[in-house]
């Protein structure tokens, strides 16, 4: 993957919803002699002046793209929610100690079980489902 075509998604832990990540950059700031340094969000107010908002880092969860995409040509993220054609399903993670992504099985009470290199899924076929935000999985 080239770096133009690196992306990503903002989920917000406060308003429980995806942020359009356009106008969101990092920032540092001087208080009272003290460093400061954060994420912000720079738009257009009403009136057209630009205003700012400031985020907590614990508040945002950035969810990079794997660089695949599943069977209907979505975009496969972090924390999406798989499904392959056995019906199992799977929660895609980045796992540092590979340097990649994974897809970890889950069984019905959504525990990890095992691991398994994401391209292989999206080899043998998957979808989307949903992702561990807005979507509980409900094994049967």
């Amino acid at each position: 993957m080239k770096l133009q075509n690196f992306d990503f998604r903002v989920w917000n832990n406060d308003s429980c919803k995806y942020m359009d990540a356009i106008g969101l950059y990092i920032f540092r700031q001087y208080n009272d002699g003290s460093r400061y340094a954060g994420i912000g969000q720079a738009y257009y107010n009403d009136e057209r002046y630009v205003e700012i908002n400031t985020f907590d880092e614990d508040i945002l969860e950035i969810e990079l793209w794997t660089g695949f995409y599943d069977n209907d040509n979505k975009k496969i993220y972090e924390g999406d929610i798989l499904q392959d054609e056995d019906n199992k399903y799977y929660i895609v993670r980045f796992a540092s100690d590979i340097g990649g992504f994974v897809a970890s099985l889950i069984d019905y009470k959504n525990i990890e079980l095992e691991s398994y290199a994401l391209f292989q899924l999206v080899d043998d076929g998957c979808k989307i489902i949903g992702n561990i935000h807005e979507q509980r999985i409900v094994i049967k």
